[in-house]
């Protein structure tokens, strides 16, 4: 399981379809981990890149992280009972590389102007040592970032070792990244685009190049922008799963985990009740709302501005969401 999942004690709302949608890519990875010449002449086609695009809070990230804990049936459904596969993502080596400007793995001029292999060599490494808070850190600690040589360095520290071991490498935030090059670097946007289709295209170089059948990778891209990673990952068969807002009927249960119990008399209220239904069940609206419960910011009547906040938010979302269908 995934020592670092910070949202392990949260409900998880999204529908199976999501599982078993990503059970499937997983699966690809694995059985086309080490495809020898006398069978098929591999290409990066034969591998999928993970992405999940959509707008600001409707569970991209928490999305990405649950990819490190599929249910076993799901598995098992979708590999035909592969024992390997299974042990393989119910214990994987899970890397979060957050590139948000206020995270320790985003830009850094020190190593982004350093070659590819290295800038993402130095952020898995980052992701599993809670010790170190940035990437200055990480090369204060270690030398010799190469990627094969850090993925080789994670297979060989496995405290579980099983037959074949999956390591799933989920970049959140990629436009920030994107955004960085440009403002700090002062690069165009084709050049930051091709930055960070370069270091990201080390993970499907070392896939193409694999020829162990001790591991395989799972690569997760989560954003609010897809036209910026669209083209880089081109070279590999990309899997796109789109998330929606939440199902009427799954909203109880983030209602029932965030609402504390002596405000429940609130579900009662009208007001409540259409504040609930103008975040458009958008989850990080919705908890917003929740919490401001919690904290005794809500009116004990409904006033037609009270929620505006909310619908202003549901309003921009439905926006960004429609715009992305037309670039579609």
């Amino acid at each position: 399981m995934n020592p670092y999942n910070r949202f392990s004690n949260l409900p998880f709302i999204i529908p199976l379809e999501f599982y078993v949608e990503a059970s499937q890519a997983c699966f690809r990875n694995y059985e086309k981990r080490n495809i020898s010449e006398s069978y098929d002449v591999k290409t990066a086609k034969h591998h999928q890149f993970l992405f999940i695009p959509d707008d600001s809070g409707i569970g991209k990230t928490r999305a990405g992280e649950e990819i490190a804990n599929i249910p076993v049936d799901i598995l098992s459904s979708v590999c035909q009972g592969d024992q390997d596969f299974i042990s393989a993502m119910r214990d994987p080596i899970y890397c979060y590389v957050n590139l948000n400007n206020s995270s320790g793995h985003s830009l850094c001029e020190y190593i982004d102007k350093k070659e590819r292999e290295y800038r993402m060599g130095a952020r898995i490494a980052l992701s599993q040592d809670p010790t170190c808070n940035n990437l200055l850190d990480i090369v204060k600690k270690y030398d010799n970032f190469d990627f094969d040589r850090v993925i080789h360095s994670l297979l060989i520290n496995k405290p579980n070792k099983t037959n074949v071991t999956s390591i799933i490498i989920h970049i959140d935030n990629h436009q920030h990244f994107i955004d960085s090059i440009q403002t700090k670097f002062g690069e165009t946007l084709e050049y930051a685009k091709h930055s960070f289709k370069q270091m990201i295209g080390v993970i499907g170089g070392h896939m193409l190049g694999n020829t162990s059948d001790n591991h395989f990778i799972v690569p997760v891209l989560t954003g609010t922008c897809d036209n910026d990673v669209r083209f880089a990952m081109a070279e590999n068969w990309t899997k796109t799963i789109n998330l929606d807002p939440l199902d009427p009927t799954k909203v109880n249960q983030l209602v029932d985990h965030y609402l504390k119990v002596n405000n429940r008399q609130l579900l009662d209220q009208p007001h409540f009740q259409i504040a609930i239904g103008e975040t458009g069940f958008i989850p990080s609206i919705l908890i917003d709302l929740l919490k401001s419960a919690n904290n005794n910011q809500l009116p004990l009547g409904y006033q037609e501005s009270t929620y505006q906040l909310y619908v202003d938010k549901w309003n921009l979302v439905m926006q960004n969401l429609g715009k992305n269908l037309i670039q579609k």
